[in-house]
């Protein structure tokens, strides 16, 4: 994410400055203090919300006269009850691009379910689900959950043995793997929420032995040359995203607002976007589509209204990063 960003801000002219969390509320919550507390105040802070810190930010935002828009986090329908919507409670919250992580958990389960069924594997169904997900305090696990939930529903012979929370961490998702698979030696399906998690699930599969290596299908979350690579050795069937892209996405639409063409005009200020899935049969298109640098050739002043004039619709695809 922050690579798409450095190239568009290069392009724009926008200074970026990034805070690294480690998905948490209170580093996250620190990260905030820290942006917000600088002598030379930024202009916009672009952040995910959470929960357990989101009317902090907000008020915070309020107070010292910052714009923020919130991205890759949807917030959940109790609590926008409570904080709103942007431009409404909070004025100084100007916008909010999410993915639909929901129809992303579906996506990714129907996609490993199609193929596993489709597959000569003896036993055939019922197939055995094991799913990895994030932390209870994030909006994506949250939704991408219930996607899952929806698939594991629509057919019968899916059986789900459980659902564990690996926190986004690599360290516990081996751990919790490596005692799953030998709790359920049934298992034929591993949903992974994503992250870093991917890559403890694929260490603690390689550590059993090769029967599962050969009949596991694993499908996970997040898009980037590793993930790319994983699936191109057979490692990872399937892996969900496009939400990466988000960031830059985002950023062309505050370069045009600080322009004064606002971006509530065209998309409205809750911009929800479809997710993609990269599987073995279409890995190379997005290979190049996903290479930095093919970034750097793309003169990103083209994807803004700032210079293309208001009448240009915005387009925000991967398949527009090919132009």
């Amino acid at each position: 994410m922050t690579r798409f960003m450095q190239s568009i801000s290069d392009d724009l002219n926008i200074e970026l400055q990034v805070f690294y969390g480690d998905r948490t509320r209170f580093e996250n919550k620190s990260n905030f203090q820290r942006a917000i507390s600088q002598p030379d105040k930024p202009d916009y802070i672009m952040t995910i919300l959470q929960v357990g810190t989101a009317e902090y930010m907000l008020e915070a935002a309020e107070k010292a006269g910052v714009k923020i828009f919130v991205i890759n986090t949807d917030i959940p329908e109790f609590f926008k009850n409570k904080i709103g919507t942007p431009r409404d409670k909070y004025s100084n919250w100007i916008g909010h691009m999410h993915p639909d992580d929901e129809k992303g958990g579906a996506l990714l389960g129907e996609t490993l379910y199609k193929k596993i069924s489709a597959r000569n594997l003896n036993p055939g169904p019922p197939f055995a689900m094991l799913g990895i997900s994030g932390s209870y305090e994030s909006s994506p696990a949250f939704y991408r959950n219930q996607g899952m939930e929806t698939v594991i529903n629509r057919y019968a012979d899916i059986v789900q043995r459980q659902v564990v929370f690996a926190y986004w961490n690599k360290k516990k998702a081996y751990e919790i793997t490596n005692v799953l698979l030998r709790r359920y030696p049934d298992i034929s399906i591993i949903w992974c929420a994503g992250g870093a998690m991917t890559f403890g699930v694929i260490e603690a599969i390689e550590a059993q032995s090769d029967l599962y290596k050969s009949k596991l299908l694993f499908g996970t979350f997040d898009w980037g040359s590793d993930i790319v690579q994983l699936i191109k050795e057979g490692k990872i069937y399937a892996s969900v995203g496009g939400h990466f892209l988000n960031g830059g996405w985002s950023l062309i639409l505050l370069y045009d607002y600080h322009h004064g063409i606002d971006f509530k005009d065209e998309m409205g200020v809750t911009i929800q976007k479809p997710l993609s899935v990269i599987t073995p049969d279409n890995v190379v298109r997005y290979e190049s589509l996903l290479s930095t640098e093919n970034w750097d050739s793309i003169n990103f002043k083209e994807f803004t209204k700032t210079h293309r004039g208001r009448d240009f619709s915005y387009s925000f695809t991967i398949e527009a990063l090919n132009k």
